[in-house]
C-alpha cells in the first residue's frame, strides 16, 4: 500500500515598510521571519536589508511617559549587563512591591554599568492593560480595547522615532 499526505501551510505576516525610523514594523510576528525576509527581498530585486536597532529602553520609557494620554506605571523591569569590580556579569529582573520597579532595580545597579533590557508597565489601578517594552524596539501590548491599543500604538512608534532619531 502507498501513500502520500501532501501538507500545505500559510504564514501571514502583517507588516508596515516607511522610508523614515522604523524603516520596518512588524505585527504579531512569526517564531521565524527567514522565509519572510527572504520574499521581501526577492520583491524588492534584492534591494531589501534589514539592520536591528537597539533603544534606550529608559530614555524611550521617559518620552512616553511624558506625552502618553494613558497613566502608566513601570511594574517590572530586566536589567542586563551588571558588571561587578570582579568582572562577573549579572542580569536581573525586579518586580514592584508597592512603587516603582526601577527604584528597586537602581538599588542592585548602584555604581555598577548595566544595560535596561526591558521594562513592563501596566495601567494606573482600576485599569487593565501591560506593555512591555524591550531594547531591541519591541513592544508587546495586552489588555487594552482595540481603540486604546490603537491610539496607544501612535503614541510608541512616535516616542522611538523622537529616541532613534
Amino acid at each position: 500500500n502507498e501513500s502520500s499526505f501532501q501538507r500545505i501551510s500559510f504564514n501571514e505576516q502583517v507588516f508596515v515598510i516607511s522610508t523614515g525610523n522604523p524603516g520596518l514594523e512588524l505585527k504579531n510576528g512569526l517564531r521565524s521571519l527567514n522565509s519572510f525576509f527572504s520574499l521581501l527581498s526577492q520583491v524588492t530585486d534584492f534591494k531589501f536589508t534589514v539592520k536591528s536597532i537597539g533603544v534606550d529602553v529608559d530614555a524611550w520609557l521617559a518620552v512616553l511617559v511624558r506625552e502618553t494620554t494613558i497613566k502608566l506605571i513601570p511594574d517590572a523591569v530586566q536589567v542586563g549587563s551588571i558588571v561587578f569590580r570582579d568582572g562577573s556579569v549579572a542580569r536581573a529582573i525586579v518586580k514592584s512591591g508597592r512603587g516603582d520597579a526601577r527604584t528597586a532595580a537602581n538599588e542592585i545597579v548602584s555604581g555598577k554599568s548595566y544595560v535596561v533590557e526591558k521594562v513592563r508597565l501596566r495601567a494606573e489601578s482600576g485599569k487593565r492593560g501591560s506593555v512591555l517594552l524591550a531594547s531591541n524596539c519591541s513592544v508587546a501590548i495586552s489588555g487594552f480595547s482595540v481603540h486604546e491599543e490603537s491610539l496607544f500604538l501612535d503614541e510608541l512608534r512616535g516616542a522611538l522615532r523622537k529616541i532613534i532619531e
